[in-house]
């Protein structure tokens, strides 16, 4: 009779590295602030590139200990799930900080941010009840464009990820 090897759980092993994952994010949103770059909203390529190549790295060591904590095999589905789950658990914890950061730490900064959308809107010639509703509506689907981004990378990287790191099991249990 061949011993049953205990898989491990996908949800331990995704807030595992979700939480080294948002750890890493927290830290690298600190270099930029404390660094070279005071608002944390403002895109910058190589940092957005270096958190990808991040992101990417921690959701192949989730597999990886998938894999060897378990019998050696992981599923698309299962290595989609630990994907998924590990971005979307950093990403969590990444938004949390910038919120804490945004509205406690340096609040003149989220003020900031509208004031330079309210300066594009009239350099672009918008009218005045069309820069009021475009601002009252931007605060209101900020938060909502930051979570489904969020939500749209996890599934991303889950599902590319997962492509070069699942490994079938040959003999599969009925």
């Amino acid at each position: 009779m061949e011993e049953e090897i205990e898989k491990p759980s996908v949800i331990s092993i995704s807030l595992k590295y979700g939480a080294i994952s948002g750890l890493i994010s927290i830290v690298l949103s600190l270099v930029r602030i404390i660094g070279f770059q005071a608002n944390p909203m403002e895109s910058d390529w190589k940092m957005s590139l270096l958190s990808g190549v991040i992101g990417i790295t921690i959701i192949v060591l989730a597999h990886r200990e998938y894999k060897q904590t378990g019998d050696g095999f992981m599923s698309y589905g299962k290595g989609f799930g630990i994907g998924f789950l590990t971005t979307l658990f950093s990403f969590i914890l990444s938004t949390i900080f910038l919120f804490v950061y945004l509205f406690v730490i340096d609040p003149a900064i989220y003020q900031e941010i509208w004031v330079k959308a309210e300066e594009q809107m009239r350099d672009q010639g918008q009218s005045e009840e069309a820069i009021e509703m475009g601002m009252k509506m931007g605060r209101i689907f900020m938060w909502v464009g930051i979570a489904f981004a969020g939500l749209l990378m996890s599934a991303i990287l889950g599902a590319i990820v997962s492509i070069f790191t699942q490994k079938s099991n040959p003999e599969p249990n009925f």
